[in-house]
C-alpha cells in the first residue's frame, strides 16, 4: 500500500491525486498571501537592481547588510522573542551548524547578487533561481519517491519558456563599468 500513514480513506492514497478543498479551509488566503509575497520580492529585486547600478558593490553590500541586520533584529524582538530563548536555551549542536550553514549560504548568495545583477538583470536572476524547482522536482522523485502531478512538470516548463522568451527578446544587460569587484 501507497497509503500515507494518516490516511483514513483510499482516495489519498500516494497516487498523486490533490486533496480536496476542505483540507485547507483558507487555501485562498495561502494563496493570496504567496501572491504577494511574491510580487514583494520582485518589487525588491528591481530597486536592488536599481541600486547597484547607481552605486558601487561596497556601498550596496553595506547598505543591506545593516538595513537587512536592523529589519531583521527588529523582527526578532517583536515577533520571535520566545522562540529564540527556547533556541539559545536548548539549541543541539546540529541546530546550531545548519543555522550556521544557512547564514553561510544566505552571505554567499547576497555577496554574488550585485555580481550577477550587474552582468544581466534582476529579471533573469529570478527566472534562473527559478531553475531551483527543478532539482526539488527531481529530489522530491527519486531521494524522497513522491509521485509527481503533471503540475511539477507543466510549472517547469513554463519557467524554460519565460527564460528562453526573455533571451530571444534580447534581455537586458548593463554595459559593466570599472567596478565590478
Amino acid at each position: 500500500g501507497g497509503s500515507h500513514p494518516s490516511s483514513s480513506n483510499s482516495s489519498s492514497s500516494g497516487s498523486g491525486a490533490l486533496p480536496d478543498a476542505s483540507t485547507f479551509p483558507q487555501r485562498a488566503l495561502g494563496d493570496l498571501l504567496v501572491l504577494a509575497g511574491a510580487a514583494l520580492y520582485g518589487c525588491s529585486n528591481t530597486a536592488q537592481e536599481h541600486l547597484i547600478n547607481k552605486y558601487t558593490n561596497d556601498e550596496f553590500l553595506a547598505a543591506i547588510g545593516l538595513g537587512g541586520t536592523f529589519l531583521s533584529a527588529c523582527q526578532v524582538a517583536l515577533l520571535e522573542r520566545d522562540a529564540l530563548a527556547q533556541f539559545v536555551a536548548g539549541a543541539t549542536a546540529a541546530q546550531v551548524g545548519n543555522l550556521a550553514g544557512f547564514v553561510i549560504m544566505m552571505f554567499i548568495l547576497y555577496g554574488g547578487v550585485p555580481l550577477l545583477i550587474r552582468r544581466s538583470s534582476a529579471t533573469i536572476m529570478n527566472l534562473s533561481f527559478l531553475t531551483s524547482d527543478f532539482w526539488s522536482l527531481l529530489s522530491a522523485r527519486f531521494l524522497f519517491n513522491t509521485p509527481l502531478t503533471m503540475y511539477y512538470f507543466v510549472s517547469f516548463a513554463v519557467i524554460v519558456l519565460g527564460l528562453a522568451i526573455y533571451h530571444m527578446a534580447g534581455g537586458s544587460t548593463v554595459d559593466l563599468p570599472g567596478d565590478i569587484g
